[in-house]
């Protein structure tokens, strides 16, 4: 037993050793290797890993983020025709205690004058002043107030070249252009100008002159040879931007140029050039206009339009009245202005609608181009012709690679105009579509020109002008989300 005692001992010891040897071993305080036959064990040591830098790898870089994409979106135009001012329209918004107020004319397009961005009319008769007294045909002056409904309706492009835009002369012009300058700043009137653009026009100066000017206005070049230096120099700028309205339409710029044929005169006087843009030319000596020539400045301001802008819209005051067919001059100038760059052509004058057709120039160039939009608001009575009106409507749709028409959501949206007879004044504007016969029958120009109005007629004729170019309220709220035409404010339904 004894003998076992002391065995067990010494395995215990043994077993004590080998665990102190292994966990020497295990961490490194004991090396079994050996150096050319040494007995010593020593440690292998690697002398290139000693002298070599120690390597870092640097971390990957993250990735740069993908770029949002282009959100894609739309761009609407609407227009509408003359904003005609007779007797009948002047008393329709006339109040009991003497003040006037028309915001009650564009009651029946109010939902689209919501839904767009450009939103333009043609102001066919002058606010020269009220205080120079209302008149109506054939020498208007429409009251002011007219313009602040305008304003009030949401219109930013007022069209101003038109016939009747000198009825109180250039001083009823100048009114007429004060007033929204003044008043209403936001909104771009085009075709006609407060101040004589041609004190602003450039002008060059050639010869001698040129010389001079150039030293006078920097000496440096006084001792250069004066007929080394310059032959002309013009001054202001080199271009004139003048008749050239922009609006900028959420980064897409947007040109309007606005011209008539004439002043209800044969003469272009020189006191109304630099105020009045003409479409036509005229002799400068005599001032007769030539009514079958386009003005080749008109030509130059879309060509000049299109350095500055990404579309341009041309406005002319053209045609011949109450016929429902363009001339040839309208056809043949559209063409023109599609060719130097119109991209939108929006006609006005005949009182009358006229069709709506896409222009291809001989260069390619395309264009929409509405001939006549007709009346907008009047009194006239020689035929249906003169209730049946239009509004244009014009999609755009925007990439990052640009803005273009889309043809599938452009087009017209037939009209009527409805008044009442005695007493005679003009009453509601509405959609074709929404007309009755119950209306038709009941209009004014049975008693104001004789003429009994059916539905029927009024559809007939619109197949008949404006044919495959018309758009319903249906077609059009189809290019909006439900929720913008969800939130469209209602307008005030016609009153009797």
């Amino acid at each position: 037993m004894k003998k076992n005692k002391y065995l067990l001992v010494i395995l215990a010891i043994l077993a004590i050793i080998a665990i102190i040897f292994v966990v020497l071993l295990a961490s490194g305080k004991i090396n079994l290797n050996k150096n050319n036959g040494d007995k010593d064990p020593v440690s292998v040591v690697d002398t290139n890993q000693i002298n070599d830098p120690i390597v870092v790898e640097e971390p990957e870089p993250e990735p740069e983020p993908e770029p949002e994409p282009f959100q894609e979106y739309d761009i609407h135009i609407m227009a509408v025709g003359d904003n005609l001012f007779h007797t009948g329209v002047i008393n329709g918004g006339k109040n009991a205690d003497g003040t006037m107020d028309y915001n009650f004319e564009f009651y029946g397009i109010s939902e689209f004058l919501q839904l767009s961005n450009i939103k333009i009319i043609n102001q066919e008769t002058p606010m020269a002043g009220n205080e120079l007294g209302l008149s109506s045909y054939p020498t208007f002056n429409t009251p002011t107030e007219v313009g602040d409904a305008i304003a009030n309706a949401g219109f930013n492009v007022v069209l101003g070249a038109t016939n009747h835009a000198t009825d109180k002369g250039v001083n009823g012009l100048i009114n007429f252009y004060n007033y929204f300058n003044l008043n209403y700043p936001e909104i771009l009137m085009v075709g006609i100008h407060g101040e004589n653009i041609l004190s602003t026009l450039p002008i060059t100066v050639e010869g001698d002159e040129a010389v001079k000017y150039v030293i006078e206005s920097d000496g440096t070049a006084s001792d250069i040879d004066p007929e080394e230096l310059i032959d002309s120099v013009v001054l202001n700028d080199a271009y004139d931007y003048s008749r050239i309205g922009l609006l900028n339409i959420e980064g897409i710029t947007f040109a309007v140029l606005n011209y008539t044929y004439g002043n209800n005169t044969e003469i272009y006087p020189s006191s109304q050039e630099g105020h009045l843009d003409l479409l036509t030319t005229y002799d400068p000596n005599s001032r007769y206009i030539n009514f079958t020539e386009l003005n080749p400045q008109v030509i130059d301001d879309i060509k000049l339009a299109e350095t500055i802008a990404d579309v341009t819209i041309v406005c002319p005051h053209w045609g011949v009245e109450y016929t429902t067919t363009p001339t040839q001059y309208q056809v043949q100038w559209a063409k023109d202005m599609t060719a130097a760059g119109a991209d939108v052509i929006i006609g006005c004058h005949p009182h009358v609608v006229e069709p709506v057709e896409w222009i291809t120039a001989d260069n390619g160039n395309e264009s929409i181009c509405y001939y006549s939009l007709g009346n907008y608001v009047s009194t006239q009575n020689q035929a249906a012709l003169n209730l049946l009106e239009a509004m244009a409507w014009v999609s755009f749709h925007v990439t990052e690679n640009g803005v273009q028409i889309v043809r599938e959501d452009t087009g017209v949206v037939p009209l009527v105009n409805h008044y009442l007879f005695n007493p005679l004044r003009y009453r509601y504007t509405y959609l074709l579509e929404d007309y009755t016969e119950e209306l038709a029958v009941s209009h004014g120009i049975l008693g104001w020109g004789g003429i009994q109005l059916h539905l029927d007629k009024l559809q007939s004729l619109s197949n008949e002008v404006l044919g495959g170019m018309v758009l319903s309220r249906e077609q059009i709220y189809s290019q909006f989300d439900d929720e913008i035409i969800n939130n469209l404010v209602p307008a005030p339904a016609a009153g009797n």
